[in-house]
């Protein structure tokens, strides 16, 4: 079979959506020998980033890329819907995609599409105008055309259902993501505590070896993430003796609307 798979995500490595998907089509590569995979790609922004595709291509990947703006797709695909996607990776059996966009595709192509989650639905005040437009847009192609839907945990597909009843349940499938090589327990003890001391993370005595006890967020520095009710429901934990001693550590870039946070 070929597989078509909109690889434009790419271009934003770092964020979760980017690794998602890069991660998920790598794997797909290194596992299935049997089948051909095409993957779309489109960016005149941060070459430097470009480095996934070589990784994909040496495992096997047939590239397609093009210098089209990310205006101009949203023009052709989300505001005109022209242009299938077959035009420009050729014939395919499936098509994947799991950014704002979904192409359109031939009658006979089947669409799988992910959908991580709705908060773009059931809290807009967290989310600019475009982007709730995006997968808005998306989200009506996506029923449109009858795509299996991917969802990331079973409340997604609880929500799922909830506000689109006219999904069919049956496209709705939870698959959870992997993990990655790179996750791992460290052992290097020494290593450990360099580590928590360059971030200043407390110890109950200057000679224990073991930190006090805290609570991690690794993620984008935004409301969306529900760091504010998060940081509110902290300081009231602390206030009880039992967890007095806790700590609360966020690590990631600055996101949006990130000022309330600060």
């Amino acid at each position: 079979m070929k597989i078509g798979i909109d690889g434009s995500i790419f271009v934003f490595v770092g964020s979760g959506v980017a690794n998602y998907s890069f991660n998920l089509v790598k794997n797909l590569l290194l596992i299935d020998k049997k089948n051909e995979y095409r993957i779309f790609y489109s960016s005149l922004r941060r070459p430097k980033n470009f480095y996934y595709l070589d990784e994909l291509k040496k495992l096997g990947a047939k590239i397609y890329d093009y210098p089209f703006p990310p205006t101009l797709l949203r023009l052709w695909w989300g505001n005109c819907h022209l242009l299938p996607i077959e035009w420009f990776i050729g014939k395919v059996d499936f098509f994947f995609s799991s950014d704002f966009l979904r192409p359109p595709t031939n009658k006979r192509t089947k669409g799988i599409t992910t959908i991580h989650d709705l908060t773009w639905k059931i809290f807009p005040q967290f989310h600019e105008d475009w982007i709730i437009k995006a997968h808005e847009k998306k989200l009506a192609k996506t029923i449109k055309y009858e795509d299996e839907i991917i969802v990331d945990s079973l409340n997604t597909k609880k929500d799922l259902i909830k506000y689109y009843p006219e999904i069919d349940n049956k496209r709705i499938n939870v698959l959870y993501p992997g993990i990655g090589k790179e996750f791992k327990i460290v052992d290097d003890k020494e290593r450990i505590i360099n580590i928590l001391k360059k971030y200043n993370i407390s110890f109950p005595s200057p000679q224990s070896p073991i930190p006090n006890p805290f609570l991690l967020y690794v993620g984008a520095i935004e409301p969306r993430k529900n760091l504010i009710r998060s940081i509110e429901v902290f300081n009231e934990l602390i206030k009880d003796e039992k967890f007095a001693n806790f700590n609360f550590i966020i690590a990631g870039r600055a996101g949006w609307r990130k000022e309330n946070i600060f």
